[in-house]
């Protein structure tokens, strides 16, 4: 039945065609007279949108139909494209294409068909209208609005929006859509977001500024050189710890042949000894020797501390001042010993 209605229409459009040429109207571009060719054409054109339809393959069905309408160009053909529009969820196109329809020029004789398709196409576009969705942007810092005079640049589905549209709802299809935001002096920021039928989805862009750059690191430095510790030289343990033990044995070697001395001078007769008492001559001589032996040694110590002492690094007394030692040695008939300043 639709394919006698839609034969009928299309005899009648080639009829109107030449018509409809001929008028100076704001209404579709003009149109030639089809062939009977694309009479044909258009009508199995219009059979197989249909076919798509009932298939759910509603964009398969939105090629045909534009195919058939850019061969006939009157209103039952675009009312087609429009719906298909529709069935695909591309409500702002299917608007478009509706109110076309209603701007068809009328023309006389034309079939009713013509007239009804306009009048449901104007119905069409009305309910459209409550079904399109919008989105509303606004724009912030984290201090606080969006600074005057900074030029932000928002992008929804990568087409630019006018400056002076940004912040009022922009009308887009259901669906989801990649909102892109960029401004001198910020990071850029990219969303997607999902838009229901016969909303307005509000979104705030918080545009941050970037990163500071990480501070530059330190220079390396040689690490301080360590001072040199205090403290005494070994050779000052050294040399008194030898000196001390020789001039002790010397005393005490020298003490113990004194008094072999003293018995010696009782026992003898002048210079003169007897004989047993030599053993005891020769152990005042070990005596004697060790004595002068020990002395030495403790001289020699005492040296060699004395000169430890002006080895060792100086150091600070407790009152902040560099301490002084001054040392030297005394040695004097039947004495020894060390004087200095402090």
């Amino acid at each position: 039945m639709r394919n006698l209605v839609l034969a009928a229409l299309l005899a009648a459009a080639t009829c109107l065609l030449p018509a409809a040429a001929g008028a100076q109207t704001a209404g579709p571009p003009e149109a030639k007279q089809p062939s009977p060719a694309d009479k044909e054409t258009a009508r199995a054109l219009l059979d197989e949108g249909d076919a798509k339809t009932k298939a759910g393959d509603y964009q398969a069905a939105l090629d045909a139909y534009k195919a058939a309408d850019a061969i006939m160009g009157v209103p039952t053909t675009a009312l087609e494209v429009g719906r298909a529009q529709m069935m695909l969820g591309r409500l702002l196109e299917a608007k478009d294409t509706l109110l076309k329809v209603t701007r068809y020029p009328q023309q006389p004789d034309e079939p009713a068909a013509f007239a009804a398709a306009r009048a449901e196409a104007g119905a069409l576009a009305d309910k459209l209208a409550t079904r399109i969705p919008s989105i509303r942007i606004s724009l912030a810092t984290p201090a606080g609005p969006l600074p005057e005079g900074v030029a932000a640049r928002v992008e929804i589905d990568g087409v630019e929006l006018p400056a002076a549209t940004i912040k009022h709802p922009r009308k887009v299809d259901p669906g989801t859509h990649a909102i892109a935001v960029s401004a001198p002096g910020y990071d850029p920021v990219e969303r997607k977001i999902e838009v229901k039928e016969s909303t307005e989805r509000e979104i705030e862009i918080v545009l941050r500024p970037p990163p500071a750059p990480p501070a530059p690191a330190p220079k390396a430095t040689a690490p301080p050189q360590a001072e040199p510790p205090g403290g005494t030289s070994p050779l000052v343990w050294i040399g008194f710890g030898v000196g001390g033990a020789g001039l002790v044995a010397g005393a005490i070697t020298g003490a113990l042949s004194l008094g072999k001395v003293s018995d010696l001078e009782e026992a003898c007769n002048g210079t003169e000894c007897p004989p047993n008492r030599q053993a005891d001559i020769d152990s005042m001589n070990l005596l004697a020797n060790i004595s002068n032996v020990g002395f030495g040694v403790g001289a020699a110590g005492v040296v060699v501390g004395v000169v430890g002492l002006f080895l060792s690094p100086s150091g600070q007394s407790g009152n902040g001042r560099q301490s002084a030692l001054g040392l030297r040695p005394a040695v004097g008939p039947g004495s020894i010993g060390v004087s200095g300043t402090f």
